[in-house]
C-alpha cells in the first residue's frame, strides 16, 4: 500500500462536539418572574436556568402541575426553638405513593398524628423532614395527554393506615409543609384521579422565605426546594430538600458533555450562593435529597463537600440497592454580630441511613442537631438534647 493512504482524520468533528458540549455544560441560574402561570406561585421565589432551551423544556412540564402548597406555620402546638434542643433532620425518596410517609413521621420522626392536637414524642424537641418524590393528588390539575410531559406512574400495594398525599399527610400529624411539584406522575388516566410529585419539606417549626430551584433540564423537570426556620435572633437555619436526575438521554450527553449531575448542583450552590450574599448575616445551610449518585466519589458530591465543609462524613452505605444516592450536607454560619443567639451543631456521630424503607425504593437519611448558643431571657426552661436520644 501507498505510504498516506491513510491519514489521521481531522480533527474537525470532535472540535464541533466539544465547542457544542462546552455550550451546553452551563448552570447559569436566574431570578424568573412567576407571571400569571398558578403552578409558580408569587409567595415563591423561583429562580432556573438562563438558558433559554432548558427554560422552555421546563416550562413544557410546569404547565403539566398544579399550584405549590405552603402551610407556613405547625397547625398544631409544637413548642418553640430554645436553647439546647434537639432537632432531627430526616432526607428521604418515598418514590411517590410508594413510600409510607404516615409510618415514616409516626416511627422514625416520633410525630404523634392527631391533626391539630399532634405533638412530637420525647425523642427529639423538633423534628424536620425533606422528602423527594412526594406526590398531591387533585382532579383540579391540568390534563396531560402527551406522555413525554410526564414522569412514570408509580404502582405500589396499599398500605395499612391508606394512602394519603403529602398534603393530607401533613394536616393530619399537624406540620408546617411547602410542596412544590416538578411533574405529573403518569398521563390521565379513565377513573383515576390526577397527581404530581416533587419535593416537599414538612416541619413541626415555622418554614419561611420559601425558595424553588427549577434545575437546569435533563429528562425531566427537577426542582429543589429551600425554606429558613427562624429563630430569635431571624434567620437560624436553612433547610434544603434536593433531587437531581440519575441519568439523561444521549442527545443531552453530547450536548452537555456528561455533566448531568454536575450542572445541575452547581446551579443549586449557585443560587444558595446568591441568596446567602444578600443576607447581613448567613444562616446555616443543610441540604439533604437524593443526588442519584452511582458512587461515593462522583465529582458532584465532591463539590457539595467543598461547598459543605462542615457536612457528616460520607458512612459508605448505599441507599438505592447498590448506590449511595441518598446524602445530607452542611455549612455552618459564622456569627457576624458575636452573640452567639440559638446556632445548630450538628451532633458527631448522629449521621446514619434508616434501614427499614417503609417501601419506598429508598433508605432516608437522619442526622441529629443541637440548637446550641444564648437562651433568649423570655425562653422558659429548654428540653435539653440528651434528653432526647436517637
Amino acid at each position: 500500500m501507498m505510504a498516506g493512504r491513510f491519514r489521521r482524520p481531522a480533527p474537525t468533528g470532535w472540535l464541533c462536539l466539544t465547542l457544542l458540549a462546552g455550550c451546553g455544560v452551563s448552570h447559569e441560574m436566574a431570578l424568573i418572574s412567576p407571571g400569571d402561570l398558578a403552578s409558580r406561585s408569587p409567595e415563591i421565589s423561583w429562580y432556573g436556568p438562563s438558558s433559554i432551551g432548558d427554560r422552555r423544556s421546563n416550562e413544557a412540564w410546569l404547565r403539566t402541575v398544579g399550584p405549590p402548597v405552603t402551610v407556613r406555620a405547625p397547625a398544631a402546638a409544637f413548642e418553640a426553638l430554645r436553647a439546647g434542643d434537639s432537632l432531627a433532620v430526616f432526607s428521604w425518596n418515598m418514590a411517590v405513593g410508594g413510600g409510607d410517609l404516615l409510618s415514616f413521621l409516626q416511627e422514625e420522626a416520633g410525630i404523634v398524628c392527631r391533626g391539630a392536637a399532634s405533638r412530637s414524642s420525647s425523642r427529639y424537641s423538633h423534628v424536620v423532614v425533606l422528602l423527594q418524590e412526594a406526590f398531591r393528588r387533585s382532579a383540579d390539575l391540568p390534563p396531560v395527554i402527551d406522555p413525554a410531559l410526564a414522569a412514570r406512574r408509580s404502582e405500589h400495594d396499599p398500605h395499612p393506615e391508606g394512602d394519603p398525599d403529602v398534603v393530607e399527610t401533613a394536616a393530619r400529624c399537624g406540620l408546617a409543609l411547602v410542596y412544590v411539584p416538578s411533574s405529573r406522575s403518569g398521563v390521565d388516566a379513565p377513573g383515576e384521579t390526577r397527581h404530581d410529585k416533587g419535593n416537599a419539606i414538612l416541619a413541626s417549626l415555622p418554614l419561611l422565605d420559601i425558595v424553588a430551584v427549577e434545575h437546569p433540564f435533563e429528562t425531566e423537570r427537577k426542582v429543589s426546594l429551600a425554606a429558613t426556620i427562624p429563630g430569635p435572633g431571624g434567620a437560624w437555619l436553612r433547610v434544603v430538600t434536593a433531587h437531581v436526575e440519575v441519568t439523561s438521554t444521549l442527545h443531552r450527553v453530547i450536548l452537555t458533555g456528561n455533566q448531568t449531575r454536575v450542572r445541575q448542583v452547581a446551579g443549586l450552590i449557585d443560587v444558595l450562593d446568591r441568596i446567602a450574599g444578600a443576607e447581613q448575616r448567613r444562616a446555616p445551610v443543610l441540604v439533604g435529597g437524593d443526588f442519584n449518585t452511582w458512587s461515593g466519589g462522583e465529582s458532584a458530591l465532591k463539590m457539595l463537600r467543598r461547598t459543605f465543609p462542615e457536612s457528616p462524613p460520607w458512612d459508605g452505605q448505599s441507599t438505592r440497592g447498590p448506590f449511595p444516592t441518598d446524602h445530607i450536607f452542611f455549612k455552618a454560619a459564622a456569627d457576624a454580630d458575636g452573640t452567639g443567639e440559638l446556632s445548630p451543631r450538628l451532633i458527631p456521630g448522629s449521621y446514619r441511613r434508616i434501614e427499614d424503607r417503609y417501601s419506598s425504593d429508598h433508605h432516608g437519611r437522619f442526622v441529629w442537631l443541637e440548637v446550641s448558643g444564648h437562651r433568649s431571657p423570655a425562653a422558659s426552661q429548654p428540653h435539653r438534647a440528651e434528653e432526647h436520644g436517637p
